[in-house]
């Protein structure tokens, strides 16, 4: 009988795991021929919606701007050399590197003492050469009084040779007589001709006599003028350059001291393109009507300059056309001669035309205009002018848009976007507290004695500390940490100050609460005056962290660098937090929503 029941027993026992065999295998089938099923039904996605930046299109009046860059040149400069040789045995005490003259002033002199002997020596010359002129005079007045002698002794002869012949025709005269007159005569007539002779010569020595004169007074004059070469003096009024002597140095002829530059003579020296001098000339009819602005820094303020000339040639290797503009007296005491400076043109107004980013617009002028639903449509935007990394388009058919201002290649006609105003803050700063001395030493000690929070993640919080401000959400997670705040009676989870500060007060619930309700009371609670540390989030323990793969790291770290709206040192806390090998899981889903993805 107790076999049987054995028996029996034994047959149940086997009946029921046979049943519970074949539950759990058809249990095993029906999860199997579940997640099939799953696996081919459609699934219903969701359309992507994409973050861009947006700005609405005004019309506007804009004088465009050409900006080039120029040199700053002296449109009057005199070379300083010596005209003669020797030592330099008198020099300005101006006479230096950016040293101010005044027009006459003595800048050097070269030992004049050769020059003083050689006018000495002409005048000593001229001296001689006038009593020689002298002499030469008075030898031909002689000589003229000599031959007017010889002439009237030669009509006197002429006479009685004339009174014989009549004698001899009445035969009173002789033959003898006749024949004696005709000889003095002749006699009287060869003395006048070498009279007049000597009167020749004598005329030809106070020629010569008067050359000499005019030589030597020629020579006095050039021994007057080297004397003055060795005295070098200002042209003009102006600042002096390139100086290189001394007192006492030794100068060859001809040799160059240095260079007076007149400094209210500047003038900048520019190209533009040919395309921008066509538009110059052709909008305001001439160069005379064109603003120039010449700008060395920033901070200097521009320099007013008007448009003077147009270089002649284009030069070798050259392109566009050399403009030159002549400074004012505003620019002679702030500019120099060889001034690398930055020229700006205005151009005649532009009138109904908009500024957008050359960053808004493809090759081809076009921009994405937000739609209805948000969905982008493509237009074609006639560009005016390139100016930086702005353009100025015409506003026909863009007034009153709104346009994506960075076009991204996952952007196009019929993506839905989430519009984003220009200029909003890329993270929103967390309201931040204050906190007590009591309590930063209270938190302190318990982020010391995490053992299981990462060395960089506890240096950085304990920075903040020892700072006194962290963002309230980082506060409660650190508090709740050390055991100070019941999970369920924080207020971190308001973005606003006072839900900071009304969760901070009802601490008073657990182990410790009321020395936390002090601590709480004691802190004084800001809005969103700073921005905040992602470190300290994580480091509380409650946000789940994510391990990022090297491609998606490089992806947010480039983001993040590359985004000109986050301030340094916001940007410096991301690219640190980034670098670690776990990340917050919030800070990933909002540099992601900001990357449009």
């Amino acid at each position: 009988m107790r076999f049987l029941i054995r028996g029996l027993f034994g047959i149940g026992l086997l009946a029921v795991t046979a049943g519970l065999l074949v539950l759990a295998v058809g249990t095993v089938y029906d999860a199997f021929e579940g997640r099939q099923d799953a696996g081919n039904r459609p699934r219903a996605d969701r359309e992507r919606a994409f973050s861009a930046n947006v700005r609405q299109i005004t019309s506007l009046s804009i004088r465009p701007v050409i900006e080039n860059h120029g040199e700053i040149r002296s449109g009057r400069t005199l070379e300083l050399r010596a005209a003669s040789g020797g030592a330099i045995v008198e020099l300005s005490e101006s006479f230096r590197e950016g040293g101010m003259v005044r027009k006459g002033d003595l800048l050097f002199q070269t030992d004049p003492a050769p020059a003083l002997a050689s006018l000495r020596l002409a005048e000593a010359d001229l001296e001689e050469a006038a009593a020689e002129l002298r002499n030469a005079e008075v030898a031909l007045d002689l000589s003229e009084a000599d031959v007017r002698v010889a002439e009237t002794q030669l009509e006197l002869r002429r006479r009685a040779q004339i009174r014989q012949e009549s004698l001899k025709d009445r035969g009173v005269g002789t033959e003898t007589a006749l024949e004696t007159a005709g000889l003095a005569v002749s006699v009287a007539e060869q003395s006048v001709v070498g009279k007049r002779i000597a009167l020749s010569q004598a005329g030809a020595r106070a020629e010569r006599a008067r050359l000499a004169l005019s030589r030597r007074v020629i020579a006095r004059d050039e021994a007057v003028r080297q004397l003055e070469d060795t005295s070098v003096h200002a042209g003009f009024d102006g600042v002096l350059t390139g100086v290189r002597t001394v007192l006492g140095g030794l100068v060859n002829a001809n040799e160059k001291l240095g260079d007076l530059i007149d400094p209210k003579a500047l003038e900048v020296v520019f190209r533009v393109t040919n395309r921008e001098f066509d538009r110059l000339v052709a909008a305001t009819g001439g160069l005379e009507a064109v603003d120039v602005e010449v700008i060395v820094s920033p901070e200097s303020g521009a320099v007013p300059a008007r448009l003077d000339r147009v270089g002649a040639s284009v030069g070798d290797g050259q392109t566009g056309r050399e403009l030159f503009a002549t400074l004012g007296d505003a620019g002679a005491s702030r500019l120099r001669s060889g001034d690398f400076v930055t020229v700006r043109v205005r151009e005649p107004e532009l009138r109904n035309v908009t500024v957008i980013p050359a960053t808004a617009a493809s090759a081809s002028g076009e921009v994405l205009v937000l739609g209805e639903d948000n969905r982008l449509k493509a237009v074609t935007a006639v560009v005016l002018r390139k100016q930086g990394d702005e353009l100025i388009v015409d506003g026909a058919g863009l007034v009153g848009e709104t346009i994506v201002l960075e076009r991204v290649p996952q952007l196009g006609a019929g993506i839905r976007v989430q519009p984003r105003e220009s200029g909003a803050p890329l993270f929103e700063d967390p309201p931040t507290v204050i906190l007590s001395a009591e309590e930063r030493t209270r938190l302190s000690e318990a982020v010391r004695s995490n053992s299981r929070m990462p060395e960089a993640i506890r240096n950085r919080i304990l920075e903040q500390l020892a700072a006194g401000e962290l963002p309230v959400e980082t506060v409660e997670r650190l508090r709740r940490m050390a055991g100070r705040v019941p999970s369920g009676q924080t207020g971190a989870g308001n973005d606003s100050g006072e839900g900071a500060g009304a969760g901070a007060s009802r601490t008073g619930g657990g182990d410790g609460g009321g020395s936390a309700a002090a601590a709480t009371d004691s802190a004084e609670i800001r809005g969103s005056g700073s921005r905040g540390n992602p470190g300290p989030e994580s480091a509380a323990g409650s946000e789940p962290m994510v391990t990022l793969t090297d491609e998606d790291r490089q992806k947010l770290i480039a983001f993040v660098e590359g985004n000109s709206r986050i301030p340094e040192d916001r940007k410096t806390q991301l690219l640190r937090t980034l670098a670690e090998p776990q990340v917050p899981s919030g800070i990933v889903d909002r540099i992601r929503s900001r990357m449009g993805g």
